[in-house]
């Protein structure tokens, strides 16, 4: 029986076999002598579905730090070493390494930004800030510290307008005090301010229960489409 979309996706992932979307095409590459005529033809076959497959993917989130790093803190109190829980737990997500998860977490932020299409004053200044810390070392530090999605990029649902609901990245980028990350920790972050204030930023605040990561916020979308409407 011939496989069917989601089995030649398995196939190729189990056999090293990559598969991108390259704008509305699939581009395709495996390495010498696994492409095999049936899986060709499977490929070949389910081409538009196994795109819609990928493109469905792309806009979902990887593996929470979070959940990975609850998980390392059960096995190494259970007496796992921790270099054996930190691969364990990786491995469980589909990672060999943070860098891979760090690495994952970047291009879904670059790919949720370009579906986004910044074009507000907001969300300019918001897709600039954010670009700028997922390409820093504090991005690399929030992942193996289990911060959030939401704990990083949130905003209130309605709207970048509730203080409170800010997460740690969209309050640099939309704070007007234009404060600088000086730390980063297990309950939080310290922000220094032009003044020398030092701020603190916990991902325990309440107000974050109910953020979503500011590309997903209702009002900013909206704006951002009559933006371009009107172009």
């Amino acid at each position: 029986m011939s496989p069917s979309a989601h089995d030649a996706i398995g196939i190729c992932r189990t056999l090293g076999v990559a598969l991108r979307l390259d704008g509305a095409s699939l581009a395709i590459r495996a390495p010498r002598g696994v492409m095999v005529p049936s899986l060709h033809d499977a490929l070949r076959r389910h081409k538009q579905e196994i795109i819609a497959i990928l493109r469905r993917e792309d806009s979902l989130p990887p593996a929470c730090p979070g959940s990975i790093v609850e998980r390392i803190a059960i096995m190494t109190a259970n007496g796992a070493l921790e270099p054996h829980a930190v691969s364990a737990a990786l491995a469980a997500e589909g990672f060999a390494s943070w860098s891979a998860l760090v690495g994952a977490w970047c291009e879904h932020i670059s790919s949720r930004l370009t579906a986004f299409g910044p074009a507000t004053d907001a969300d300019i200044r918001l897709a600039k800030v954010t670009t700028a810390f997922a390409s820093s070392h504090w991005f690399d530090d929030a992942i193996r510290l289990g911060w959030a999605e939401h704990e990083l990029f949130g905003v209130h649902p309605g709207g970048p307008t509730v203080v409170d609901d800010y997460g740690l990245v969209s309050g640099l980028a939309l704070g007007g005090d234009r404060g600088r990350l000086e730390s980063l920790d297990l309950d939080g972050a310290w922000i220094m301010l032009p003044t020398g204030k030092r701020l603190r930023f916990l991902r325990s605040d309440p107000g974050l229960d109910q953020a979503v990561p500011w590309w997903e916020c209702c009002s900013l979308a909206d704006a951002a489409e009559r933006r371009k409407e009107a172009a």
